[in-house]
């Protein structure tokens, strides 16, 4: 009997948890072009590029300048608005993401979490949290392929908790 229960607090405890998490990472800092990327957060990087937009503009209304200069400035600009959607993207998707863990760490299920998951399952939300954290908050930039490996880690891990 009283396998059972731990069984079902287990499932209970691991269902709950993928309601937080994402299904997949599209994007993160590792994959957008540092050379548009500030050394401070996302938005400060984002008001770096509006700077710099203003700035090639301004460049671009001067009549004197050679058509490779010109190309080159609408260039950047270009990729400078490109670089800020991906930006805008990320923010919201990371924002959320990060929204919904501290979610369920401030929920009722995350002492649950503690007790019920095995080892390998706590190690990989750990890793994964880090992983977020450190892109978000620390710019440590992180390819998002690297960040869906350990979505996956820690998804294996649930899937091998569950079928204990």
């Amino acid at each position: 009997m009283h396998s059972l229960a731990f069984s079902e607090g287990k499932k209970e405890v691991c269902y709950k948890l993928l309601e937080y998490l994402p299904a997949s990472i599209p994007i993160s800092q590792g994959n957008i072009s540092k050379e548009y990327l500030s050394a401070g957060s996302p938005e400060s990087s984002i008001n770096i590029l509006k700077i710099k937009i203003k700035d090639y503009e301004k460049q671009l209304e001067k009549n004197n300048l050679a058509s490779e200069q010109r190309e080159a400035l609408e260039v950047k600009c270009s990729n400078s608005r490109y670089t800020i959607k991906q930006l805008e993207q990320y923010i919201e998707f990371f924002s959320k993401t990060l929204k919904d863990m501290a979610e369920f760490e401030h929920s009722q299920f995350f002492n649950l979490f503690k007790i019920y998951a095995s080892n390998d399952v706590r190690n990989a939300y750990v890793s994964l949290n880090v992983a977020i954290s450190n892109d978000y908050h620390s710019c440590i930039n992180v390819p998002s392929r690297e960040l869906c490996i350990l979505l996956d880690q820690l998804l294996f891990a649930i899937k091998a908790d569950l079928n204990k």
